[in-house]
């Protein structure tokens, strides 16, 4: 089965969604098996969603770049809400085997500093996949549980402190092969 897709060619966007600084363009994601989105994304200035991060070799990798932001997806306004926005991404996804997003890319020196501020300035854990989550959670339960008591003895106790020791002996040779003749060589001092 063959699906043909027709690129839009106007932005759907009303003219007061625009902003000076920005360009708008629609993106086409298609769906590849075994090829994942690779998108890491966050709520931006309270209405939209920001791509933080994007996986080399990755559906995303191959469209956005960090600083889009992502304002529609098949034509339906997004809101704030970075999981259900790649929610709504991946089940688009899956269903049509591509999912149209119109995108706010910063276009001036200005927008794309704000842009690569908000990224840097970004304190964020790397994502965990969701078969992992649970590990993950448990793993941090014990991890952050109470400290080990400690093994050494405090210097109060009637017991004599242990010594530990390391007795190294080092030994260097220098082989010349017996081809060499030994009054060619000179001692070089610095």
């Amino acid at each position: 089965q063959i699906t043909i897709v027709d690129l839009l060619l106007q932005i759907p966007l009303d003219d007061a969604d625009r902003k000076d600084g920005y360009d708008y363009r629609v993106l086409a994601l298609f769906h590849f098996q075994r090829i994942p989105l690779g998108l890491i994304m966050q709520s931006f200035q309270g209405y939209k969603v920001m791509v933080m991060d994007v996986m080399p070799k990755t559906i995303g990798a191959m469209c956005l770049i960090p600083g889009d932001c992502i304002l529609q997806i098949n034509g339906v306004k997004q809101g704030s809400d970075a999981a259900a926005v790649l929610d709504t991404v991946a089940k688009e996804m899956e269903q049509k085997g591509f999912v149209r997003c119109t995108v706010e890319r910063p276009a001036t020196e200005v927008a794309k500093a704000t842009a690569a501020f908000t990224i840097q300035a970004d304190q964020r854990d790397l994502p965990v996949a969701a078969d992992c989550a649970a590990y993950v959670k448990e793993a941090l339960k014990l991890l952050k549980g109470p400290d080990p008591k400690s093994i050494m003895k405090s210097k109060s106790s009637a017991v004599d402190e242990a010594h530990v020791g390391f007795h190294e002996r080092i030994h260097a040779e220098s082989v010349i092969p017996s081809d060499i003749a030994d009054e060619l060589l000179i001692k070089v001092l610095r």
